[in-house]
């Protein structure tokens, strides 16, 4: 059928179509074909027409009104946001710290991680506080972390896990440093 449609198009863009005295009489379309039928419009006529020239005597032009609206399956599904984390804030409390090392050392290096610390609340995360109790070796690697209070099974795991990978400055006086953190989890 490519052949007939770049004939169609050769002869509708060389000669106008002829006048179209007896277009009523043409269907719009074969029947049972799944394409619209009824009288054709007069805007078209002029395509019934020519197409019932170059099909010849007996057969039937298909010319189907463009649809009104798309079928369903060709409509794009709504646009949907992907869901967003929870806008919720983690919050550090001023560090007990047991040892050489001072509350604003152990909250400065914690707040420079506290994006990581923060991954560990997935979007559906409750809001609430978590206590945890953090223990550092002499050169300031975190040796054990205890979750003293916790908020979810997964989310102190996370915690304890992002702990374990931060460092601190070695205590002045060669010392093990105990700390315990309090933090919390909430609307912004």
């Amino acid at each position: 059928m490519p052949g007939l449609a770049a004939l169609l198009l050769s002869v509708a863009c060389a000669s106008p179509p002829p006048p179209a005295a007896s277009v009523d009489e043409l269907p719009a379309a074969v029947p049972d074909s799944g394409v619209a039928s009824g009288p054709p419009s007069p805007d078209r006529a002029a395509d019934v027409a020519l197409a019932a020239e170059i099909l010849g005597p007996g057969e039937a032009p298909v010319i189907a009104d463009p649809p009104s609206e798309p079928p369903p399956e060709a409509v794009a599904p709504p646009a949907t946001e992907p869901p967003t984390p929870t806008e919720g804030e983690l919050r550090l409390a001023k560090a007990v710290v047991r040892g050489a090392l001072t509350p604003e050392v152990i909250g400065r290096v914690t707040r420079r991680h506290l994006a990581e610390l923060r991954h560990c609340f997935p979007p559906d995360a409750p809001a609430g506080a978590i206590d945890l109790q953090v223990s550092l070796t002499a050169e300031g690697p975190v040796q054990a972390v205890r979750v003293v209070r916790g908020l979810r099974p997964e989310i102190d795991a996370c915690l304890r896990s992002a702990y374990l990978r931060l460092s601190f400055p070695a205590s002045d006086d060669g010392g093990v440093v105990v700390f315990e953190q309090h933090l919390t989890f909430g609307p912004r």
